[in-house]
């Protein structure tokens, strides 16, 4: 889901915005990625901290 891959704002997730928070591309914003919708964040935690595939748990993305 995040270019940056590390994913977690550690790397540049919140920090950075690039696809968190700021631009809400994969955030909450449209919640295309995000708990909004839980597609890959905290609702499914597929991408989220719940599974921490793709979130600040493994930060893969």
């Amino acid at each position: 889901m995040v270019p940056v891959s590390i994913g977690n704002w550690e790397l540049g997730i919140l920090d950075f915005g690039f696809w968190i928070l700021d631009f809400g591309f994969w955030n909450w914003e449209l919640g295309i990625g995000n708990w909004d919708f839980g597609i890959g964040i905290l609702d499914l935690g597929s991408w989220n901290w719940e599974l921490g595939i793709g979130n600040w748990e493994l930060g893969i993305g």
